[in-house]
């Protein structure tokens, strides 16, 4: 009979701590509503870099060295997409074909 006692005790705390909490974070939100928009507005940039990152408008590149050349191809596809004498300038190269594309590689797999 102790065990359900303690037990509806602790769980009233626990929902009666929770409803408080609350209202004080709504109460202060209420108190500085500036600050409550400006914390939403970076929620929403980070939610658009992160939304950006993943609508595939990123091409990731693999490179293959010969002699002194480089060259790139597209890690899903392995679809020839340029030259050079470095892997920085082939990118410069590709970046400046299609500028609405963006560019990735690891310099660990060259």
């Amino acid at each position: 009979m102790e065990i359900i006692f303690i037990l509806a005790v602790f769980v009233a705390g626990y929902v009666l701590g929770r409803i408080r909490g609350h209202a004080d974070l709504l109460e202060k939100m209420s108190q500085n509503p500036r600050a409550v928009i400006r914390a939403l507005e970076q929620v929403e940039r980070l939610n658009s870099v992160i939304n950006d990152e993943d609508s595939g408008d990123t091409d990731y590149v693999d490179f293959e060295q010969h002699g002194s050349q480089y060259y790139a191809y597209d890690r899903a596809t392995r679809e020839f997409l340029g030259q050079g004498p470095s892997p920085e300038s082939v990118i410069e190269d590709l970046v400046n074909r299609n500028p609405k594309r963006k560019y990735s590689y690891e310099k660990q797999r060259i």
